[in-house]
């Protein structure tokens, strides 16, 4: 008789223990899945964004205003001068690149010799997306997405896989921060996107 309540005591724990322990791997799995570049934006100045004579002011201005009307940021589209700090801009990159984005802390590129910007102490204050003049977007990458994209790094996202799967997120998730995928490109913000925005901001 004592024997089974010990072994139902000892059954308990293990369950206990196996809860406490699944629940630190989910912790550690929600970490995973937040795709961060290692840097975040200066939200004492809000992103003020530019385009700056590519062909693509439409898809960058949704861009935009996906990022200001879907997460915590507060993005703003303007027509320069507006004391602008985001601009998008066309420059020969050579082949092979469709687009590129640049990250500054006070005017320093971030993660060079001039500045490793953070979360914290050196947050980005401004910047710079080249749209390549020589390669442009296939009709299968969107220059919505390649804007949501490039100003993602520019918020601190890295690129993410092309599927996320795991505990509470519906399998083969896409994302805009997602590369060479086998997808065509989003072109709006999807939730996965949206929730590594507001877990930063």
């Amino acid at each position: 008789m004592a024997s089974i309540g010990i072994n139902r005591f000892m059954l308990a724990a293990g369950g206990i223990l196996l809860a406490l322990s699944l629940w630190g791997a989910w912790g550690l799995w929600q970490d995973a899945g937040a795709h961060s570049i290692g840097w975040k934006w200066n939200t004492t100045s809000a992103p003020r964004v530019v385009n700056s004579g590519t062909p693509y002011g439409s898809e960058i201005e949704s861009a935009s205003d996906d990022y200001n009307d879907n997460t915590d940021l507060d993005v703003r589209w303007c027509v320069s001068p507006c004391n602008e700090n985001i601009v998008h801009a066309s420059k020969n990159l050579g082949a092979g690149i469709i687009a590129g984005a640049d990250s500054f802390s006070n005017g320093k590129q971030c993660n060079t010799s001039q500045i490793d910007c953070n979360e914290t102490t050196n947050r980005v204050t401004s910047g710079f997306v080249a749209w390549n003049t020589t390669y442009k977007p296939k009709p299968n990458t969107s220059p919505g997405y390649v804007a949501l994209h490039e100003m993602g790094h520019i918020f601190g996202l890295a690129h993410a896989p092309c599927a996320t799967t795991g505990p509470g997120i519906e399998s083969g998730v896409t994302s805009v921060m997602g590369v060479s995928c086998p997808y065509a490109g989003p072109s709006t913000l999807q939730p996965h996107d949206k929730a590594d925005i507001n877990d930063k901001y």
